[in-house]
């Protein structure tokens, strides 16, 4: 019994248990009963099935946040031998604010920088080098190839993100100017005496000041301890020569050579002090052989070049545990190859590599008035570079010999004379500039300024078609055009 009643033009409902009481104000009316729906058992399921998605979106979104944003307790990386200059101290400065980062070597670390990719590791590109160009005068060779350095991970989590990014900065640009033999004695001595002291360096010095890094090798002596004389084969220079060494802007000088040392260990000493008290690094000599075999360093924008400097030509007085001297070797032509000292060098690089981003070895060696070194130069520079040198730098010879482009290192066997008195032939007046442009630890660029010595002891740049004879003969005998 199901009935309605309209009041005040709504509609009253009445459950069916409860009956109208007789004399109520619904007695008498019409009254409809609500019906009861059954469930609707579609609905239920799509509400559910909704609910599900929603579930597993949020488990799958969790997921995913947790994989990109979470960080583990700890990390191990391995940075490539390839990529340890560019790399590797970039990494350690990381690691000061980010202890949990390990360094490790082998094994399968959740991190490596590597110039390759490797199975099982995802990949983040952090640099491409261009490869090394050569210019000399109005020619370009290109003697490298590209290198590319990639940041491998297994998981692509914040922190690994956050190391990618710190290693993606701009690599800073670093350039070094190598000069050749700088011999102030004699002839020189004697110019400077008339002329002043910048008279040998003046007109050069626009060409060598202005790098980061400028680079000789100091064949001479400096000392007010006896005079300079200007006659013979025994060189020494005042030490007020110091200051038009410094007009070149010559920040690292090399020492190991066989007129280091003409005037004894009291005046080498001299210098030594001469050049402290002048901030110029020195490698090759020092008051011990520990000072004498250890490198120089010097760093420049957050890259560390350490320089060391031998001596294979007779007639220098070698450093001792407790004498002053330079770093002497014994290698072909004027000695046998000795294998220790093969080892000594070898061993020498790949320390100062463990401390340095690059590695800079120079040699005082070889026969005089030669254009092309020996097997012996050529095995030394060799291993050399496989120790970890990036660039070897010749002298001695008074000669420009050849460049050589090795797994990825430039080798020059000599640069020539660069300060000297040798007017007895053209080959001993002529020299190169070597400039050098680096990536921060890769070397992306050499410029090769050819000149020739005037008057017994002036450098001047050659420009035109006698300038690019120099150097077209250069690029020719080594190989890098026809």
């Amino acid at each position: 019994m199901s009935w309605t009643v309209n009041f005040y033009n709504k509609m009253v409902f009445a459950q069916e248990d409860r009956p109208i009481q007789a004399g109520s104000y619904l007695e008498g009316k019409t009254v409809f009963k609500k019906k009861r729906r059954a469930p609707h058992w579609g609905r239920i399921a799509g509400v559910a099935a909704a609910l599900v998605i929603l579930v597993v979106a949020g488990v799958g979104v969790g997921l995913y946040i947790s994989s990109r944003y979470s960080e583990k307790a700890s990390y191990s990386i391995e940075v490539s031998d390839r990529a340890k200059g560019d790399y590797q101290s970039m990494v350690e400065d990381f690691r000061e604010e980010n202890p949990k980062l390990k360094m490790v070597a082998g094994g399968s670390p959740d991190l490596v920088i590597d110039t390759r990719k490797r199975a099982s590791y995802s990949s983040a590109l952090l640099q491409a080098v261009p490869a090394l160009e050569m210019k000399a005068g109005d020619k370009e060779v290109t003697v490298g190839r590209k290198t590319d350095y990639y940041l491998l991970f297994k998981d692509n989590d914040g922190f690994v993100r956050r190391l990618s990014g710190y290693l993606k900065e701009p690599m800073p640009e670093i350039t070094l100017t190598a000069c050749g033999d700088i011999i102030t004695g004699r002839h020189v001595a004697e110019r400077m005496a008339q002329h002043g002291v910048y008279y040998p360096f003046e007109k050069v010095a626009p060409y060598t000041k202005g790098a980061d890094i400028i680079y000789g090798v100091l064949e001479c002596p400096l000392s007010d301890r006896v005079k300079a004389p200007y006659a013979g084969t025994e060189f020494l220079a005042p030490s007020n020569t110091i200051d038009g060494i410094k007009l070149c802007g010559f920040n690292v000088l090399a020492l190991a050579n066989n007129h280091s040392t003409n005037f004894g260990r009291q005046v080498f000493t001299d210098t030594l002090d001469l050049l402290k008290s002048s901030n110029i690094k020195y490698a090759g000599g020092g008051l011990d052989s520990t000072e004498a075999f250890s490198p120089a360093f010097i760093d420049v924008k957050g890259v560390r070049f350490a320089f060391l400097d031998y001596n294979a030509i007779p007639g220098s007085l070698s450093a001792g545990a407790n004498q002053a001297g330079v770093a002497d070797i014994h290698m072909k032509p004027w000695f046998s190859d000795d294998p220790k000292d093969l080892e000594l060098v070898k061993n020498s690089v790949s320390e100062a590599r463990k401390k340095a981003d690059v590695v800079v070895v120079g040699f005082h060696w070889g026969k005089e008035d030669e254009y092309l070194p020996g097997e012996s130069m050529k095995n030394m520079a060799h291993s050399a570079c496989d120790a970890g040198a990036d660039l070897v730098i010749g002298t001695h010879p008074h000669t420009v010999e050849t460049f050589e482009y090795y797994n990825g290192k430039v080798i020059a066997y000599s640069l020539g004379n660069f300060v000297f008195d040798q007017m007895y032939m053209t080959q001993t007046r002529e020299g190169v500039i070597m400039k050098c442009r680096f990536s921060r630890a890769d070397l992306t660029n050499v410029e090769l300024v050819p000149y020739k010595i005037y008057d017994f002891c002036q450098p001047n740049v050659l420009t035109g078609s006698s300038g690019q004879y120099l150097v077209d003969n250069v690029l020719k005998l080594s190989g890098f055009t026809d």
